[in-house]
């Protein structure tokens, strides 16, 4: 079924422009019939989320460039210049510390073709962690997960007194060249390795650590060598 979810998903993108051909497109059909995993990827595919978001992003900006407009026609621009100042830099600080998941480089990425590890272990036990190799509908379940939640940048450099389970999220992308790394520290805040955002993150999701276990509740744990 691995086999076959390869093959699928490589013809994923041209089923879902309708440009496939019809041998394919039958073979495609029959197969989504029985598989979940590949039906959620063709979903996420035709929703286009990473496009839809560009799109609002660029309506958002230009509605608050109307209405930065509106307002200095309405008001006097020297008593307004320094509020609108203070708005402007309130607002760009508030979208650097603020980080959706869907920022964060490679996340709208990931797909089941991934190889996908996470090792927990309890706090300094490195040890004695257990390593979990994630299948179709875990990655795509944890790409979920990471794109749902907001992160907020802590400029901490040292992170202490944190005893809390750690979790290494590992995802290479089979292609010799993609990797992204998470460093997880409970549900309290994590470090990005090989995307585009440094430093520590908080998070912000009280679901988080819940949702993870869940996902390597279904998967089979393989402890350390000794």
């Amino acid at each position: 079924m691995r086999n076959e979810c390869n093959i699928v998903r490589d013809l994923l993108p041209l089923y879902a422009e309708d440009i496939a051909s019809a041998d394919s497109e039958a073979f495609v059909e029959e197969h989504l019939a029985e598989c979940e995993a590949c039906r959620r990827e063709l979903a996420y595919l035709r929703e286009g989320s990473g496009i839809a978001a560009a799109k609002e992003s660029v309506a958002s900006r230009k509605a608050e460039a109307r209405l930065l407009k509106k307002l200095a026609r309405q008001w006097n621009v020297r008593r307004m210049i320094f509020p609108a100042l203070l708005a402007v830099s309130a607002v760009m600080i508030w979208s650097w510390f603020h980080v959706s998941g869907s920022e964060i480089d490679l996340v709208k990425d990931i797909h089941t073709g991934c190889t996908v590890t996470v090792a927990s272990y309890e706090h300094m036990k490195w040890e004695e962690r257990v390593t979990y190799t994630l299948e179709a509908e875990q990655i795509l379940r944890l790409r979920d997960l990471l794109l749902s939640t907001t992160f907020v940048r802590d400029p901490a450099k040292i992170k202490y007194g944190f005893d809390a389970d750690q979790y290494d999220i590992r995802i290479d992308f089979n292609n010799g060249q993609d990797f992204l790394g998470f460093s997880c520290a409970g549900d309290d805040h994590l470090t990005v390795s090989g995307g585009n955002i440094d430093g520590f993150l908080n998070i912000y999701n009280k679901a988080w650590r819940e949702s993870l276990l869940a996902i390597l509740a279904e998967c089979e744990g393989v402890p350390a060598s000794k």
